[in-house]
């Protein structure tokens, strides 16, 4: 389990993904939000900070890679762990040289996700 203060962001635009993952958070005491868009998940992120970034390539308006070159760009100290279907080596690439600290290719059980988190924070608190 991870500490309670830990605050995990969900973007993605599929409501099952958000759902699973929130629940899959939840159960191991993460509080997490969750958000439909990367522009919803950016306004949040201005006000509030977040430890992990689960995050979705391919979503309406802005791409993951945006959101990432932003947070990169703001020197955000959230780890950001992609979880997209677009898996290829391109795109990993220029997921992790925008700081992404994991590119998971979906579909993945929650529990696969939250322990690859698990890992990546105990590796960074």
């Amino acid at each position: 389990t991870v500490s309670p203060k830990i605050n995990v962001a969900v973007v993605d635009d599929d409501a099952v993904i958000r759902q699973l993952l929130s629940a899959t958070y939840q159960k191991i005491g993460a509080n997490c939000d969750v958000f439909a868009s990367g522009s919803e998940f950016l306004q949040a992120a201005n006000s509030k900070r977040y430890n992990l970034v689960i995050l979705d390539i391919y979503m309406p308006g802005i791409s993951g890679f945006n959101i990432l070159k932003l947070l990169h760009d703001k020197h955000y100290p959230a780890s950001v762990i992609v979880y997209s279907q677009m898996v290829s080596r391109d795109y990993i690439i220029q997921a992790t040289s925008l700081g992404a600290k994991s590119y998971i290719a979906k579909p993945q059980k929650p529990e696969a996700i939250v322990q690859k988190s698990i890992e990546i924070l105990n590796g960074k608190i």
